[in-house]
């Protein structure tokens, strides 16, 4: 980890500071797939600060299932988990570029990463800004060369314009 990678992290923590959890950890839909009480209460944290890393990683599968303001809370605390602890997060880390990867229009998900990306500040979209044009800095090769350049960039243009308020 470098340098970097702590400026980076602590940015995140100043920009998501006043991040709040909201009533629902989960959509209504969860307990079709998994115990979602049960993982509700292990992810239950007044401080998306607090949570830790061994918690992320253990609930990894269900950031599917986050409500739009259960992302927006979570969020922080997955970035700063893959940035600082990348070789430690297993699937975590493609998960969290899943969802902050806009879909094409018509998807499915479509609406879903909508409701979800709504959530997020002019500044906390320069952070996911950030996050996807530093990715060569950020993590080794062979995380980055995974994704098409293609991908990150419309990923880059559409969180730029979530940051410029468009």
């Amino acid at each position: 980890m470098t340098e970097f990678h702590q400026a980076f992290a602590e940015q995140i923590h100043i920009v998501f500071a006043g991040n709040l959890l909201g009533d629902d950890i989960f959509v209504s839909t969860s307990n079709q797939y998994f115990d979602a009480d049960a993982a509700a209460s292990e992810l239950f944290y007044e401080n998306w600060q607090d949570v830790p890393l061994a918690t992320l990683v253990k609930r990894r599968n269900y950031t599917a299932y986050f409500t739009a303001s259960a992302f927006h809370f979570y969020l922080p605390a997955m970035l700063t988990a893959i940035v600082l602890h990348t070789d430690e997060v297993d699937t975590l880390f493609d998960n969290v570029i899943h969802d902050l990867m806009p879909p094409m229009l018509g998807q499915t998900v479509y609406r879903i990463f909508q409701e979800r990306a709504k959530k997020f500040s002019e500044e906390e979209s320069a952070i996911i800004v950030t996050f996807f044009e530093e990715f060569p800095t950020l993590f080794p090769p062979s995380l980055w060369t995974q994704m098409k350049g293609s991908e990150r960039s419309r990923a880059i243009e559409y969180w730029i314009s979530k940051s410029e308020g468009k």
